[in-house]
């Protein structure tokens, strides 16, 4: 948005990737806001992209609901898009993928999102248990899991106490409890813990004039056997 720098954060990730010397940089969606993009914010992201591909840096992104055809169109330049549900080998993690809502990739067309799609919960319900079934097989192969999605958390509250109204399906708190691996959603600005496994990560940067004091940052997972839960997780402001 114009009243946001965000071109100034954008870079701070990418310096702290290359100088921690990261292995994987993993994007939980809106990097843009819906189409309203110009060529100069575009091309930005393209060079900093690039700078963490050049050094050999593995980048993807899980599409949000402000994902669009430019913000696709950005991502053809080696990022791995995420877009399909459920868990994918990628680069030597298993990845739990639960995109926003609209599973198909994003077109030209605008999706017509609606609140609280009865189907679409109880579809989100079924693939969670899959996953959830799925996964002790892949914890016996791996220790380097991590669940990752964009949307609404049911009843979770914000850092600031709000519970913010829905957009689209609803993924229960206690079914994301239930995965044994580090779940981590996006959606929300503002970053909070919900439970030892689950939570939102937040954005980057001050998304409004509301945010101005709050802390921003990333979030650094590393995973070894020798930690206890076999992983050990640090953030960045």
């Amino acid at each position: 948005a114009p009243m946001v720098d965000v071109v100034n954060p954008l870079k701070k990730i990418v310096d702290i990737a290359i100088e921690r010397k990261v292995s994987h940089v993993i994007s939980l969606g809106d990097d843009f806001d819906h189409e309203i993009t110009t060529p100069k914010q575009r091309k930005t992201f393209a060079d900093e992209i690039g700078r963490l591909l050049v050094v050999g840096i593995k980048v993807a992104v899980l599409p949000g609901n402000h994902s669009r055809k430019f913000e696709y169109d950005a991502y053809r330049l080696g990022i791995t898009i995420l877009d399909n549900p459920g868990w994918v080998q990628w680069e030597g993690l298993n990845l739990g993928c639960l995109p926003h809502m609209n599973y198909a990739l994003l077109s030209d067309k605008v999706p017509s999102y609606k609140d609280f799609d009865r189907e679409a919960n109880q579809n989100i319900a079924a693939l969670l248990d899959r996953m959830i079934a799925e996964e002790t097989e892949l914890l016996e192969k791996s220790i380097c899991n991590l669940v990752i999605g964009h949307g609404v958390i049911g009843g979770a509250k914000l850092d600031n106490g709000m519970i913010p109204k829905g957009n689209g399906v609803t993924f229960t708190q206690a079914k994301l409890d239930s995965f044994y691996s580090q779940v981590r959603f996006g959606h929300y600005h503002l970053r909070q813990k919900l439970t030892d496994r689950v939570e939102y990560v937040g954005s980057p940067s001050p998304v409004n004039f509301g945010e101005r004091d709050t802390v921003k940052g990333v979030e650094i997972l590393e995973f070894d056997s020798s930690f206890i839960g076999g992983y050990k997780s640090e953030f960045v402001e």
